[in-house]
């Protein structure tokens, strides 16, 4: 099918002029153009525009639309190229630090706050501003690696968003302001009616900095972890007494069974998790097999797209999936009598699959991990029978080595939430959490925060929650302020600040000192706090704690970012 076109349409862009108007062979891509060609040049012209014009209103050839196009640009080039740039000044510093050497780059060792897995990181800074993110290898745990929310975070430091004052009912006010208003509002209060809601603090000097406030309002903390494990932990506490997230180990698992756990992206430990993964998956002279992962979700994850086997599940079915496992592992290892029920649906369905499932954790007892990340205390605690059935604990799934940095529970949050809306609860600090944004229970957030009388946020703008509280702080960032973490018992961190906070920000947990009536730096309640609790425990002995040099053990910290000492059970809140 081909026709003679004479000339092209007069709104052809592409179009040349009359020299080019003679005839040649076309051809039709469609129906409508056989039939309505007429509708289909208009449309053309809408989408594509017309040919340019000059002044009379006579279309321009390309040929003279380029000339001028042209013309212009060299005339922009060389008015540029005769311009005389602004001059810019640098003020030299008036008492410059030693070490530092203009346009060169200096390292300096800290922990991640990006999430709560508290990875090691060390953080290139030029001429005093931090400007990329690596992971530190000396960190036992993640071992130089660095999750993308970690790489992203020094975005958040020169966000132009972030909060530039403190406020009272919307109105900038100085810190000085703020202070006296906090103390005089919840110094009113009845004692015990005031709550503060952190992230889970694991370092020994934040959490000492944290009870200074508690003891000294009298007031009730209460941890809130985004994303939360809390039925994790209420799994764990009711089948082995131990309310807390345990230590996976996936490089000693031969056969690693996930229902939608993104342990590669974003669940519990990314980093740490990734690289003991890795592990048991290259081959060497002395590890000739490669573990196997199967993954069950819904929708496509990280993990999922790294497994060997991928199983597309309904939300609706991982219940009754794990219970159907659980099952088939309990009756073939004894333990018939305490098998959760099976779904019939489920059954139906999958049955062929749980039974090929469970044959193979069975072979390979000791030497598997079933995981899930269910919000469901009844689905964690059918995982955890079937690793307690396959003899994992104390191989792939350490409970006594715990992780420390996951201690909010569904629990603590609705009994704070039952006691504001009670009036138990008529004060409430929310320090660097936004559960108006990503809890489950966001609306009875916004009406709890509403109704109560002294609301304050420390926040670093204001987000969901902090448009609900009547007080704002501007919260430093992690690399503006001191700090400490624990993620596992006997491994302490330290957080060291790069630069002075921006915009009059403040550490979060030097403002609840300053509320606590101590007018000290946090830099100086850390090593206060190392030096009651944390120097102790890296030496073996009195007489070896009498002979430790405080100020070089502290020093040596800061420089690797990292120290291991004498495992003591922590008690994460």
């Amino acid at each position: 099918m081909d026709r003679t076109v004479p000339t092209k349409p007069e709104n052809d862009i592409a179009s040349d002029g009359p020299a080019l108007a003679t005839s040649r062979p076309a051809y039709w891509q469609r129906v409508e153009e056989l039939i309505e060609p007429t509708s289909l040049d208009a449309a053309r012209t809408i989408e594509f525009g017309g040919a340019p014009t000059i002044g009379d209103g006579s279309e321009l050839a390309r040929r003279d639309f380029l000339k001028v196009v042209g013309a212009t640009f060299a005339a922009a080039t060389v008015t540029v190229g005769c311009e005389r740039r602004k001059v810019l000044e640098a003020i030299p510093y008036t008492d410059k630090p030693p070490e530092l050497v203009p346009g060169q780059s200096l390292w300096y060792a800290t922990t991640c706050n990006a999430c709560p897995a508290r990875c090691g990181l060390l953080m290139k800074a030029r001429d005093g501003r931090p400007i990329k993110v690596e992971g530190n290898p000396e960190h036992p745990l993640s071992k130089g690696g660095v999750c993308a929310a970690g790489q992203a975070s020094i975005l958040d430091l020169y966000d132009g968003d972030r909060l530039r004052a403190p406020q009272i009912a919307g109105k900038p006010v100085t810190w000085d302001e703020l202070d006296v208003a906090v103390g005089k509002s919840l110094a009113g209060l009845p004692r015990g009616s005031v709550a503060v809601v952190t992230p889970t603090v694991s370092g020994p000097g934040t959490r000492a900095a944290l009870a200074a406030f508690v003891d000294d309002m009298g007031a009730r903390h209460v941890a809130y972890d985004s994303p939360g494990y809390g039925a994790i932990i209420a799994a764990h506490m009711a089948s082995h007494g131990r309310s807390a997230v345990p230590s996976y180990h996936f490089d000693r698992a031969r056969l690693v069974l996930a229902f939608d756990a993104d342990f590669l992206g974003t669940w519990v430990s990314p980093v740490a998790f990734a690289r003991a993964w890795a592990t048991g998956r290259k081959l060497s002279a002395d590890h000739k097999e490669m573990s196997r992962h199967v993954h069950v979700e819904t929708q496509l994850s990280l993990s999922g797209s790294n497994a060997d086997e991928r199983v597309r599940v309904l939300p609706s079915e991982q219940r009754g999936l794990v219970f159907g496992l659980a099952a088939r592992i309990a009756a073939e290892t004894g333990l018939a009598t305490a098998a959760p029920s099976r779904d019939a649906a489920v059954e139906k369905q999958y049955g062929p699959w749980l039974d090929q499932a469970a044959s193979a954790l069975l072979a390979v007892r000791g030497a598997s991990l079933v995981i899930s990340g269910a919000d469901d205390v009844a689905t964690q605690a059918a995982i955890n029978l079937i690793n307690q059935q396959l003899g994992n604990y104390g191989i792939t799934v350490d409970i006594n080595t715990s992780c420390a940095v996951y201690a909010g529970t569904a629990a603590s949050e609705e009994k704070l939430l039952a006691d504001i809306e009670s009036g138990a609860i008529q004060g409430l600090v929310l320090a660097e959490v936004n559960p108006v944004y990503d809890s489950r229970q966001r609306t009875r957030w916004a009406a709890a925060i509403d109704n109560l009388g002294v609301s304050v946020a420390l926040c670093d703008r204001i987000d969901e929650s902090a448009a609900h509280c009547k007080m704002h702080g501007p919260a430093a960032h992690f690399l503006e302020s001191w700090g400490d973490h624990e993620p596992q018992p006997g491994l302490v961190s330290v957080q060291q600040p790069l630069l002075r906070a921006l915009h009059g920000a403040r550490p979060s947990l030097e403002t609840l000192l300053i509320w606590s009536g101590r007018k000290v730096s946090l830099l100086e309640h850390l090593q206060g706090s190392w030096r009651q609790l944390v120097a102790p425990r890296a030496a073996a002995g009195a007489t070896a704690i009498k002979e430790l040099n405080f100020q070089a053990f502290w020093d040596t910290a800061v420089r690797d970012g990292v120290v291991a000492v004498n495992a003591a059970r922590v008690l994460p809140g």
